[in-house]
């Protein structure tokens, strides 16, 4: 083959086998939250960018696979992808100063509808849903008439959902106040059950300013932490995904007003926020006891400048970091390495800088099971061939971890015939193989031999073609 042909069809293959997916197939790529601002990490980074939301606290967005914004909502309004108000996307039931405000969760019928669940307590406690059908408005989306509702009437600030195990559906989860009384509700295809599983479990929630606080699952699902602000409280407990139950509290006090919480993807470390002394305390979750969880609890921010805004809601990214939002902040914090303890987190107070004139403010969206809702897209290309000493370049695509057939645990790895190769790409709890085969096919190359002095005293060169086996 020419050698410029042959170059040519191996920088083609090369472009096919590199072309790399998004996490979670980019559902939860773009943000939208506080006044105007949102991030956008289709790029595999948090890159600012603009929005119409305009919040103090709750939000949710939603994404295609693709990563194109769908719609997102602060609980009373819904704005679709053009950023304009979806068709009957107004006066919603939730309440712009609820820690969570809203939750967004696909229905499990009908890929093409989605449901907005609503918690309102700053007037009158209130879980209930309405419909987004992706189909209408030309495919902006609107709300459908299944608009506000009403679930239940008892019910503080926070919301999380939890997938239900072979993809049979979702647990919604909350928490009823005054009491220590976990509610979980079935959603299916047949619908949201009536009837939700109720778990006494924990600490009492006495007053009304405990309904801000946050709930959140772990990316397992098998884990809960929600914390009570005013009483001061941050509780771990059990869930069982196959039955909703909520179990085996641990629960502890701090001297702090905690707000926001989120667990490391590896599910090892809990991160609370405090919103009196503007902290982020990491506790260990391989503690048996309540005392021993009191006792890991690290101030992952005590030599570290802070801006001076509270530190309030903490979300896990798609790229497995840990996003901190601030009150009337123009930055927004990371924590670059949530699985790592301590100080080797790598939390930088100041690390994205939004877009003036937007800022942060209390709420960042609220999703569920960001790492392993599904496993990584891994696509090795279709078997092929190549000249004995030709190598190839295999590309991993995005994941957080990789290995090789050959034991690399690099994203990608070069490659020569003939063989077999496979690798086995994971996110937390989830992975993905594939295999390609390599074989060596015959190609015509033209050696150059050293000059050789022929029988009349002259020198010339001498070429010859060659098939390497």
């Amino acid at each position: 083959m020419n050698k410029f042909f042959q170059n040519l069809a191996f920088a083609s293959l090369l472009l096919i086998l590199s072309n790399p997916c998004s996490y979670s197939q980019g559902n939860f790529n773009k943000w939208y939250f506080g006044k105007g601002a949102g991030l956008d990490f289709n790029s595999g980074t948090a890159v600012p960018i603009t929005g119409s939301l305009s919040t103090i606290e709750g939000c949710a967005s939603a994404c295609d696979a693709s990563g194109n914004i769908l719609f997102y909502t602060n609980g009373v309004v819904v704005y679709n992808a053009k950023h304009e108000i979806m068709q009957n996307g107004s006066d919603l039931m939730g309440h712009e100063s609820c820690s969570q405000a809203a939750l967004i969760v696909g229905n499990p019928d009908n890929p093409n509808q989605y449901y907005i669940f609503n918690t309102r307590v700053y007037t009158v406690g209130a879980f209930g849903y309405s419909i987004v059908d992706m189909t209408l408005e030309g495919g902006l989306g609107a709300v459908t008439s299944q608009k506000n509702i009403v679930v239940d009437t008892a019910v503080t600030e926070c919301i999380t959902a939890v997938r239900i195990p072979d993809n049979v559906g979702f647990w919604i989860i909350g928490h009823q106040p005054g009491n220590n009384t976990f509610f979980a509700y079935k959603l299916t295809k047949e619908g949201l059950s009536n009837i939700p599983v109720l778990s006494q479990s924990g600490a009492i929630q006495s007053s009304d300013k405990d309904d801000q606080g946050c709930l959140k699952a772990s990316q397992k699902g098998n884990k809960l932490a929600i914390t009570f602000r005013s009483q001061r409280i941050i509780q771990v407990l059990d869930f069982d995904k196959t039955t909703g139950v909520v179990s085996n509290p641990l629960v502890f006090t701090l001297p702090v007003e905690l707000y926001g919480v989120e667990f490391s993807p590896d599910g090892s470390k809990l991160y609370i926020s405090d919103v009196y002394f503007d902290m982020i305390l990491q506790a260990d979750l391989d503690a048996k006891s309540e005392w021993d969880l009191a006792r890991s609890i690290k101030d992952i921010t005590e030599f570290i400048h802070i801006d001076g805004q509270r530190i309030t809601s903490l979300q896990l990214g798609p790229d497995f970091k840990i996003y901190v939002a601030k009150e009337n902040s123009k930055t927004v914090g990371v924590i670059n390495s949530p699985n790592e303890e301590g100080d080797l987190c790598k939390y930088v107070d100041d690390q994205v800088h939004l877009i003036p004139p937007s800022m942060g403010m209390y709420g960042l969206p609220n999703f569920f099971e960001m790492v392993c809702s599904t496993a990584p897209k891994t696509d090795l290309g279709s078997d092929t061939s190549l000249c004995l000493k030709q190598t190839l370049e295999l590309n991993g695509g995005l994941a957080e971890s990789y290995l090789w057939s050959t034991g690399s645990k690099d994203s990608s790895i070069i490659v020569s015939p003939p063989g077999k190769v496979w690798l086995k790409a994971s996110n937390p709890f989830c992975s993905s193989t594939d295999t390609i085969a390599i074989a060596t096919r015959y190609c015509n190359v033209v050696v150059e031999l050293p000059d050789l002095f022929t029988p009349n005293g002259r020198y010339e060169k001498r070429l010859f073609s060659t098939h390497p086996v």
